[in-house]
This record gives structure tokens, sequence and C-alpha cells, in this order.
């Protein structure tokens, strides 16, 4: 077989000027993204569709901004800015506002908050940095992924759509004042497959073209080689090199942001523009068509072997990303009248191509509402269920909906600034869908923060903690039988720590990234002086410790941080840079106590069991790590002189318990408890700490609130009337108040064993 430039073609191949390679890869990409999502282990690095994707933008995109550019000597913002609109936008709302109507009738509202922020993030495509923030976000860790999620690769792409014309005009304004052109045509052949050749239609775009091809861009625009392509050349290349490095980099130092980042994902569009530049000879031998299909053979290999190489254990993208990247570069420069251009004709994979981008748009929500639909994880059958489901509702949308519109004459009419409107007009509607969830959310916490403060004082008596449920004598109000509060959907913000409208500056020095430490109670004329350090399953109660300070006329200095506490050991973190900034806390915490031991009390430590445990093997030898790193920290900071009250973990809950908690109704049952031995499945090591710290000639003694807690059967969710947990480790600030009078009897008790020790 022969290339199009010249030889003996096929008859369909000689009227035909789409280029099927492309839409081969278009399938390839949303294929092996959507299996990956309903199959993780059967395809472990199906999420690299995502950068073939990219690298298609790339290419794609970039040869069209050139083509005009030399053609017209300029590129006009409006109208490329308009066309991408035209094409994504009506899906994108369409797939968000349906969304966003199923999340309402069919989630449960304690994940409202979460998806209508993504939903607002989606619709102005900054959705990518939404979740790079979130990321480094200890306590946003733990979040389920919302059906808004996938909108973060569209995000990185509409944020290159408005980059990449801009910096063309930039180069080739610098170009021109550089000196006189040598031609219209800087290297490339738009007229003759040299360069970026004519620009044979392409069908269907995952958010980059038009779905019905873009048609043959051929014309007498010249060969000869200028000044623009050259600049755009030296670009691309920059920006590839940079933002390759760069990737390295941020994905060694802060995994999580590196893979939302679009500086990160820059070098994937950068490539696929380069390949747009490339001047390949027209075949008219046997052996350029055997060099063609060498080319596009290998990235083929290369593109299967990414789907079993990579794995989500790896920092991605990293370095590794370049074997699907470069995998999909040689496919896009080489595919061009090969094996795989004949591929890509086959019905199948051409009709996957062409519903690639809605395909990708309603498969996610799928995966993600189902299962909380259906309050189970999907077996198989659902899984088909939902992989057939998302491509019939991919192929109405593009049949009936997004090719009709696009397409329709109306349309086609809108000018730049028509398009604008309307656009700014949809957006501000889906938008308001989004902000009604969170309005909703808002009046519902109002609302329970107001039921929470009638109804403690109504039941005082056995409210929370003060139900004694272990007890032999455990209290029972009948007025609480259905009482649940915080509401579930409100349960997120019960949250004692200091929050973005916190003005009070003692208080913002509770809960910091940096080592700072807050006052709780007296400044001076205390009775007693102790030091609180921990994570933020200590500061959950640091309402509670500034109940007790108050009670008791103590003073208290707290320090609290995300995800690290007081320990030598090294704890597994978010990223490399979150990693660093535990151990100088540790180092500032150590040194803190080290300097006020002869003036206080005692040390007062509190650490999850769950949260970025120690960097070991689990079981026994991170149990074994977990100990020898507290003794060693309590060692060194508090030595001899200072006793040291270690305050066991709280129990961890069901992982769904929000939403188990907000389908109850009527009186409070048993449904969503978790069993004793799960939610005490793991130690935090504290009492065998302080065990082995005393045996060394330390004081120290550990408290152990789990009576409280649960039976000798169960961990309920619902105690005395009150949530016990605000998500999946943390207990809410409504049930910490009430078991502080518990609380602070044990420390009373544990300070006066200290002094009588002496």
């Amino acid at each position: 077989m022969t290339g199009t430039g010249g030889g003996h073609v096929p008859a369909h191949r000689a009227r035909d000027t789409t280029r099927w390679d492309i839409q081969a890869l278009r399938a390839f990409a949303v294929l092996a993204v959507v299996v990956y999502h309903l199959w993780p282990h059967a395809l472990p690095g199906g999420f690299v569709g995502v950068d073939v994707f990219f690298v298609i933008s790339g290419y794609l995109i970039t040869g069209h901004l050139l083509r005009e550019q030399l053609a017209e000597g300029r590129i006009r913002l409006g109208q490329f800015w308009a066309r991408r609109a035209k094409r994504l936008l009506p899906t994108a709302f369409l797939t968000i506002a349906a969304t966003g109507a199923a999340v309402v009738l069919a989630v449960p509202n304690t994940l409202w908050t979460q998806y209508g922020q993504e939903l607002i993030a989606s619709t102005v495509y900054v959705q990518n940095w939404a979740l790079a923030a979130s990321s480094v976000d200890y306590l946003s860790a733990d979040e389920a992924p919302s059906p808004f999620q996938h909108f973060w690769s569209l995000s990185v792409e509409e944020q290159f759509y408005i980059a990449l014309p801009l910096l063309l005009i930039g180069v080739a304004a610098l170009a021109r004042f550089a000196g006189p052109g040598r031609g219209a045509a800087a290297g490339l052949g738009v007229g003759s497959r040299r360069g970026i050749g004519p620009r044979r239609g392409v069908g269907p775009q995952r958010g980059v073209g038009p779905q019905r091809g873009v048609g043959p861009r051929r014309g007498a625009v010249g060969t000869r080689g200028g000044r623009p392509v050259v600049a755009a050349r030296v670009l691309l290349a920059v920006v590839g090199v940079v933002s390759f490095v760069w990737c390295v980099v941020q994905t060694h130092s802060d995994a999580g942001v590196a893979y939302f980042s679009t500086a990160t994902r820059a070098w994937e569009f950068a490539l696929g523009g380069l390949v747009a530049t490339v001047s390949l000879p027209v075949v008219r031998t046997v052996r350029a068509e055997v060099v063609r299909n060498v080319g596009a053979g290998i990235g083929v290999v290369g593109l299967v072997l990414s789907l079993v190489v990579v794995t989500p254990a790896m920092p991605f993208p990293g370095a590794i990303a370049l074997l699907p990247v470069a995998s999909a570069a040689l496919v896009v420069l080489f595919g061009a009248g090969t094996v795989v251009e004949e591929f890509g004709t086959a019905r199948p994979v051409a009709f996957t191509g062409r519903v690639s981008y809605a395909l990708y748009l309603w498969h996610w929500p799928a995966v993600v509402i189902v299962p909380l639909v259906l309050g189970r994880p999907m077996d198989d059958g659902w899984k088909v269920v939902v992989l057939v489901g998302a491509y019939l509702l991919a192929t109405g949308t593009t049949v009936w909906f997004e090719e009709p519109l696009r397409f329709s004459a109306p349309v086609r009419r809108l000018r730049p600034r028509g398009v604008a409107y309307y656009g700014a007009v949809a957006t501000l509607v889906v938008v308001a869908l989004g902000a009604s969830t969170l309005s909703v959310v808002h009046t519902q916490q109002v609302q329970a923060a107001a039921t929470t403060k009638r109804v403690a004082k109504q039941a005082a008596s056995c409210f929370g903690a003060a139900a004694r449920i272990d007890s032999a004598d455990p209290c029972v109000d009948p007025r609480l039988a259905d009482v649940r509060v915080p509401a579930p959907a409100a349960a997120r913000a019960d949250d004692p720590n200091p929050g973005p409208d916190e003005t009070d500056p003692n208080r913002l020095k509770c809960w910091s990234g940096a080592f700072r430490t807050c006052v709780l109670g007296k400044a001076r004329g205390y009775s007693e002086r102790l030091i609180v350090l921990g994570d933020s399953h200590s500061n959950s109660f640091l309402d509670a410790y500034e109940q007790i300070a108050d009670e008791h006329g103590w003073r208290i200095d707290l320090a609290g941080i995300g995800g690290c506490y007081l320990t030598t050991a090294q704890q597994q973190a978010v990223s490399a840079s979150s990693r660093r900034g535990c151990d100088q806390w540790k180092q500032q915490a150590i040194a803190y106590v080290r300097e006020h031991r002869s003036v206080a009390d005692a040390l007062v430590v509190v650490h999850s069991a769950t949260q970025m445990p120690v960097d070991a093997p689990a079981g026994a030898v991170r149990d074994a790590a977990t100990r020898a790193g507290l003794v060693d920290a309590w060692t060194q900071a508090a030595g001899d002189e200072l006793p040291v009250i270690a305050i066991r973990d709280n129990p961890v809950p069901r992982r769904d318990v929000l939403a188990c908690v907000s389908r109850m109704t009527g009186p409070t049952d048993g449904s969503c408890d978790n069993p004793r031995s799960d939610a005490l499945a793991q130690t935090d090591s504290s009492r065998e700490a302080v065990a082995a710290f005393t045996a060394a000639g330390g004081r120290a003694t550990s408290i152990d609130l789990t009576d409280y807690y649960c039976t000798a059967t169960v961990c309920p969710a619902i105690i005395g009337g009150v949530l016990v947990y605000r998500d999946t480790s943390h207990v809410t600030n409504t049930w910490a108040k009430s078991l502080a009078p518990y609380l602070g009897e044990r420390m009373v008790a544990a300070l006066r064993s200290f002094r009588t020790a002496r």
C-alpha cells in the first residue's frame, strides 16, 4: 500500500481525506480510559488514554493555527475560540447539567458540597486546579471521587486552547521584529504533504475539533520556509523541555499536584504540536512505506505496553509518561497511509472515535453515581450495563444533539460575540445548579447548628458521650430516639479548626502548616500548664480542650498540623514537600517542648492510627516502628522531666457512615454501626509506647476513651443523639465537646498520679 501523496491508492482512499489513524487513536484512548475506570485491575495503565488525547490535541490545534497564520498572516482569536466553544460547550454543559440533576435526585446530600463545588469548577474549566488543591489538602485526601472529576483533563485542554494561540501570536511578533521573513510558509508544506501538509480531515475529536472532520486544507500557500513556523518550533521545543523537566521534578515532590497541573502536562501538547511541523517526504517507494508502517507500529506497541507497564502505583506523569506520549506522537507522525489508518476505517473503530468525546463525558458520572444508588460496589454485570449505557448515551448525544446543533445554520452563522454571549448565559445557568446545592447545604448546616444547641440543652443528661453506652447503667433519653445531630449534610462543617473566615490571630495559630502554638484557657494565673501536640485527630478536640482548660483554670499550649504528629519515625505523606514540612514541624515541636518542659506540667499527645501512618509494612513491623518513633520523640522532648499523657485514637467508622446515616429515617437503629473489631483493628501504639517510655525512666500514662465510643460488640455511628463522625476518620465537634467532661476527668486523674508518684 502506498501513501496518498503518490502511487496507487484504493478508490475510497483517493476520495477520502480523513485521518483514520487519528480516529483509531481516539478510539484506543477513550476505551482505555473507560475500561480502566470500570475494571482497573484488568487494564492498570488505561488512564494513559488521557495523555494520548493531549498529544492529538497538540497536533491538530497547532496545525490548524499555523495554517491560518501562514495563509492569512494572523490568527483570528475570536473565530478560533468561538469554534472551540461551538464544538465543546453544548455536550459538556449537557453532561454537567444532567449529572447535577442526577446528584440532586440520587446522591446523599452529604456529598452535595463537594459535588457542587466541583460542578462549578468543571463548568468554568478550572477543575484540574481544584483537584490539585485538594490533592495537597490532608483533610480532603480521603474524599471520594466526584462525578465531575474527569473534567480535569478537559480543563487542561481548554487552558491549552487559550494559551497556545496567544503564544504563537507573541512569537510571530518577535519574529517580525527580528528581521524580514524568507517566505510565507516557514518550512511548512501546506499543499504537498510536507510539514503539516494539507490538513486532512480527522473526524471527531475529544475536545479538539469538529466531529465530521475538518476537510482537506489544501491550498497554494507555498512550500518554502519562513519565520512563523521556525519561531513556533522554537516555542514548542522550549515549552516542551521546560514543562517536561518540571513534570519530572514536581511528580517527585508533589505527585498529586503534578497529575492535574497544566504546567506538567504542557509538554504532551507541545510534542503533538512539534509533530505537526515535521516534514515527511511523500511515500513513493516500498521502503518509504515500510518506514512509515514500522514507525507507526512502534508507536502502537508502545501504547499497548503502556496499558500494562504503567500502573497507578507509579508517580505519574513523571518520566514514565514518555512511553504513552512518545508512542502516540509516533502514530500521529507516521500513521497516515499505514495499517493503523486502515484499522481506523473499520466502522466500529471509526464510530467509537466519532463519539469518543461524548463517551468520555458520560461514562464517569455513571461509574460514580450507580454504586451510590445501589448502595454497594458494582459487580461485572452492572459494569457492563454502565459501559453499554454510556456508549448509547454518547451515540445519541453525538448523532442527535451535538452534530445537528453545531452544523445547524443558526449556530454556524453565530459570530464570536454571539458565541460569547450564549456561552456566558449557559455557563451561568449551569453554575447556578451547583450554587443551589451549596445553598441547600448551607441552610441545612445553619438549621443543624440550631438544632444541636436546642437538643443539647433539652437532653443534656444523656446527650452524646453522656449516654455512657458501655456502662452497666447506660443513660437513655426517649427524646433522643430519632435525633441525629449534626445532620449528615452538615457533619463535615462541624469542625473546630479555624476556617478561611477566622479572624482571631490566636485561634489561627491552632491549626497551620507551620509550627505555631495557640493558647487555650488562661494565659496567666493558671493552675496547670499543658502542651498538646498532634495531628488532625488531636485538633478535632480543639473546642473540647478549650472547654476543659476553662473549667479547670488551666493553660493549654496547642499546636496541630494535618497528617503529622510527634514522632521521629518517618510517616507516609501525600507528597515529598508535605513530608519535608512534617519533618520540620516535628523538629520544631521537639525543640518547643524541650524549651518549655521546666514550666509545663504535662505533654499531651494524640495521633491517628490510620491516617498517614509510619512508612513501614503494615502489621507488627509498622506497630514496632510506630512505638519506637513515639518513645524516641518523647525522650528527646520531655525526657524524664515532663510527664506524657497519650490519648488513644478514636475508633474508625464505616467508610459510608455519612451516606448511611443520611438514609436513616425514624428512630436511630444500628444499621450504620461498625463492628468493634473493625473499628479498632489498627492500633496507634500509644499504650505500648507508654509502657516502653516508662520502663526507660520516663513518666507517662495513657487515656483510653473507647468505652464512650463502643459497646462490647459495636461502635455506633449515633450515640446519645449525636453523629460521632464527620468523615471516615475524624469525630464531629459536637461529639468531642460532649466527651470533654470525661476527657477532663481522665486528664485530672493523670496529673494527680504524676504528682503522687514524685
